[in-house]
């Protein structure tokens, strides 16, 4: 068995982002280990046949000394397990992790970037900042997957490995069993007049809610038959979370219908129950999301910006929409509520493109060939000099 550790930002990453890809990964040899955050969701991780490895020190907020104390934690539970591979995903497990990784003697490490930290419209100090940062950290590591083609091209351009050390991954689900709209009843639950639109997310300004609630009103107002079905949490960010009044007032207007976070394994329900996904963010690096929505056989709504067109091909199976634009995302939203008959079409090569490009199966595979081929590198070359 070859041991991996995979370093996320918190359980919820390993739980519902991966755990498909290591059940597989784990039936072809690899013994599998999570490092992140404890949340809630670190049982069920842990229930599924993995271990799970709680960091006491990772944040998401910027902190000098909790950084630090994440860095030496990393370090000392890499020179403790001694795993022949560390996988980092994420920001700050792709600085702090892969460095530790590489002072603590791990053979392969391999990170995983879920989206660079900046949107197409940020200033020119953050996209260098963050290319500069994404530059050094890339040198304690011996590859990295990009989950999309516009930033694996930024990363080739700004030459942040040898283009042989990085590669395209992409993102992808269960198609066959969880996602996968022919084994749900199609039959819907509530009055068939109804037109509903669904999104999934946190409630946030870099999500898009506040075009999402725009658009929702205006499309309110002329068509009072459709229902927006949100499974999300409200986030509290200064400056990025959607005020509580606001959320209250359109929930109270019978506006939107705010649904708490489910179990990974209900969402092809919530999908089932929706005739259209939306996601108009800012930034993504390959929204889960829309690829479930996809597979589930729904048309998609969502910006052209990083990520999110690789889910649409605008006119084919969805819309792209300007980022910001709240008036443009309601007028995709309007063609697709007045016309049934796009909607089903939209959704029907939604499934099809899914079933094109979104199998996880496949991403294992560019996984693993990549592993493998670093592994053999690793003991090649310590059989050349005798270790």
């Amino acid at each position: 068995m070859t041991k991996t550790i995979h370093v996320t930002p918190a359980a919820i990453s390993l739980n519902v982002l991966l755990k498909d890809r290591l059940m597989i990964m784990a039936g072809q040899g690899f013994e599998v280990a999570g490092f992140s955050t404890p949340d809630n969701h670190s049982a069920e991780f842990e229930k599924s046949g993995f271990r799970f490895i709680a960091s006491r020190h990772l944040t998401r907020e910027f902190s000098v000394i909790k950084d630090f104390l994440f860095f030496m934690e990393c370090y000392r539970v890499f020179r403790r397990e001694r795993p022949e591979i560390v996988n980092t995903y994420g920001p700050k497990p792709g600085l702090y992790a892969r460095i530790a990784a590489r002072l603590a003697g791990v053979p392969v490490v391999v990170h995983t970037s879920w989206g660079l930290f900046f949107s197409e419209n940020s200033n020119w100090l953050r996209k260098w900042t963050v290319i500069l940062m994404e530059r050094f950290a890339a040198l304690f590591c011996d590859y990295i997957f990009s989950v999309n083609k516009d930033d694996l091209a930024l990363m080739r351009a700004h030459r942040f490995k040898d283009e042989s050390r990085i590669g395209y991954l992409g993102n992808g689900t269960d198609i066959k069993i969880k996602f996968n709209p022919a084994n749900y009843s199609s039959q819907r639950p509530d009055n068939a007049k109804r037109c509903v639109i669904g999104s999934v997310g946190r409630l946030t300004r870099a999500k898009g809610f506040a075009e999402f609630f725009d658009a929702a009103r205006e499309i309110k107002k002329k068509h009072p038959h459709v229902v927006f079905s949100i499974v999300g949490i409200a986030d509290k960010s200064r400056g990025n979370g959607i005020p509580a009044a606001l959320i209250a007032e359109l929930t109270g207007a019978g506006i939107i219908d705010l649904k708490s976070p489910k179990p990974h394994e209900e969402m092809p329900l919530f999908y089932n129950s929706i005739d259209i996904m939306v996601l108009p963010s800012h930034r993504e690096g390959f929204p889960r999301s829309l690829v479930e929505a996809a597979a589930m056989g729904r048309p998609v709504i969502t910006t052209d910006t990083r990520g999110c067109r690789e889910v649409v091909e605008d006119g084919y199976n969805g819309f792209l929409v300007p980022v910001g634009d709240s008036n443009a995302l309601a007028a995709a939203m309007e063609k697709l509520v007045t016309d049934e008959k796009l909607r089903k079409e939209m959704g029907i090569d939604s499934r099809k493109k899914a079933e094109r490009e979104f199998d996880e199966n496949v991403l294992v595979e560019r996984v693993t060939v990549v592993y493998n081929n670093l592994l053999g590198n690793q003991r090649g070359r310590a059989c050349r000099i005798g270790v």
